[in-house]
């Protein structure tokens, strides 16, 4: 099923589109690209086909071909569909991607949208709440537009997931511990009622993407909910374990459970991944001067982790040396059950 590919002359524009909608929900993004290119040839100024092939395309990594159907979409019509342009906002920078959002802010929150979107409209909140704590926090105004979005966002979704997120990021980098701590407290009932649950709602999905789960991961250890982070950022690399931080934030989490055993295997899988993506070569003039400053951040960081993992090494060295400590005494309350 997989191999099937569109013929010109077999498909009606309507089962070409069957077909793709089709194979993306199997997740053969490829395949179903291929019969919403064929699909756009037939009908070329049809922008929900011009979406639906950007999704595709974003889920294959294909990014520049995302990008040109999403702006094409946008320049042929402007006013609708709320999605591409918090998609396009998601692969701009700055002003420009501060611009996006609050034109799909705008499309959503329109009172000819229907139906109601709360939690699409509190996600996009959250995403300008995002940018202005990364690319534009040099902004004047930065923190009051993070505390405007912040309280739509919450009002829409009070329980949700990745609003609470947000604001226990914010709160965290306002050093407002206590605050962080109710909103930590909320993502991890969102998490332990989704993970309960029978059924995954749609909205759920959208909210526990990989890099949002990382940053819930990431609060819940800075206000000490170690074990709920440990099962967060388990998932994270379950779903990536291509990243080094993840192997080194799950390090430093463990090491706080005073699992020592599993913090050194973790802190010594980041060393190993961050000198191997450091293991290339430069070449001469600038590409030289970059790859001096690219190495220079990379030993830094090698340094950073490997001071971690000296501090656990140590721990695990005096554990050993007490006999077992609190490890032993686990093993003796499993022997009795």
């Amino acid at each position: 099923m997989a191999s099937e590919s569109p013929s010109p002359t077999t498909y009606t524009l309507e089962s070409l589109l069957t077909k793709a909608s089709e194979f993306v929900e199997q997740c053969h993004y490829e395949i179903g690209a291929k019969f919403y290119l064929r699909a756009l040839e037939m009908s070329p100024k049809d922008t929900t086909i011009m979406d639906a092939l950007a999704d595709a395309y974003l889920q294959l990594d294909q990014v520049d071909q995302a990008t040109l159907l999403l702006e094409k979409s946008i320049t042929l019509a402007p006013h609708s569909g709320a999605a591409k342009w918090l998609s396009l906002a998601q692969l701009k920078r700055g002003e420009d991607a501060a611009a996006c959002y609050d034109r799909g802010i705008a499309l959503l929150s329109s009172p000819t949208a229907q139906p109601s979107q709360p939690v699409p409209l509190a996600s996009a909140h959250c995403g300008v709440i995002e940018l202005y704590m990364t690319d534009l926090c040099d902004m004047e105004n930065a923190e009051q537009l993070c505390e405007d979005h912040l309280t739509h966002a919450l009002q829409l979704h009070p329980d949700g997931f990745e609003p609470n997120t947000m604001a226990a990021s914010l709160r965290l980098v306002q050093q407002r511990q206590e605050e962080a701590v109710v909103h930590v407290d909320k993502v991890i009932a969102s998490i332990t009622a989704v993970d309960s649950a029978t059924t995954l709602a749609t909205e759920n999905v959208e909210e526990f993407s990989l890099p949002l789960r990382f940053s819930a991961g990431k609060s819940m250890i800075e206000v000490g909910r170690y074990e709920a982070a440990a099962g967060v950022l388990e998932g994270v690399l379950y779903g990536d374990d291509g990243n080094p931080e993840v192997w080194c934030v799950l390090g430093v989490c463990y090491q706080s459970l005073k699992e020592y055993e599993l913090s050194k295997q973790y802190l010594e899988k980041c060393v190993s991944m961050l000198h191997g993506s450091g293991s290339g070569t430069g070449g001469g003039g600038s590409s030289s001067s970059s790859s001096s400053s690219s190495n220079g951040v990379m030993d830094a960081q090698i340094q950073h982790v490997n001071g971690i993992l000296e501090e656990v090494v140590k721990s695990l060295a005096e554990v050993k040396s007490n006999g077992g400590g609190s490890m032993e005494v686990e093993e003796e309350e499993d022997d009795d059950l």
